[in-house]
């Protein structure tokens, strides 16, 4: 892709459906058959932000649990922080280059997707590094633009969202090393995306 080429939007450029398809057309990204939607990351953590999260959370655990030390609880909660560090950086380790965009947590909090009869492109969403993700302040990040093929798509998957009832778990398995799986929240429809209710049904169906 010639990067001085590239045009990135935030919202009002793909609110609408013939503004996402320009964004798909622009990476060569569409099929006799297209299915436009919108996922969000549930794992998003922006970037500097996760130590403090997963500190705090390890916090309120060891409390809940009748933990009160400070110190002994700081060391754990640092202990668990470095752990899941760890783990996420070896797992992303793990995964080629197309698949660390699609799993990167730090960075994206979301994705436009296509599905086509040949394979679903992902174009990145960015907010700023805003830790509370809402669809006005999305960005899209088109230069990092991924086309996954059939044949490296293992599933595609929608299940329940627990205490969701109109949004449900969108989980894309990869055929690639331990066969890697999303986690997004899909929306079956979003009052600023005006094509997510019609093609939610389209994708659910698999086109």
């Amino acid at each position: 892709m010639n990067e001085e080429n590239v045009i990135n939007v935030n919202v009002d450029g793909f609110k609408e459906y013939e503004g996402v398809k320009k964004l798909f057309e622009s990476v060569g990204c569409i099929g006799q058959e297209n299915c436009f939607v919108i996922a969000y990351n549930r794992d998003y953590l922006p970037n500097g932000q996760m130590g403090n999260v997963t500190g705090r959370t390890a916090r309120i655990g060891l409390k809940n649990a009748g933990i009160t030390g400070a110190i002994f609880g700081g060391m754990v909660a640092g202990a668990m922080v470095d752990a899941a560090n760890k783990a996420q950086e070896e797992f992303i380790n793990s995964l080629d280059d197309n698949l660390k965009i699609i799993f990167n947590r730090d960075r994206y909090c979301g994705f436009l997707i296509n599905r086509t009869e040949k394979g679903i492109g992902f174009i990145p969403l960015i907010n700023d590094y805003k830790l509370l993700v809402k669809v006005e302040d999305f960005k899209t990040e088109i230069e990092n633009f991924v086309f996954i093929p059939n044949e490296y798509i293992k599933s595609v998957e929608v299940n329940k969202l627990p205490m969701y009832f109109s949004k449900k778990l969108l989980k894309i398995t990869f055929e690639s090393g331990n066969n890697p799986s999303t986690a997004w929240t899909f929306p079956m429809k979003h009052k600023l995306i005006k094509y997510q209710e019609e093609n939610y049904t389209k994708f659910v169906n698999g086109l």
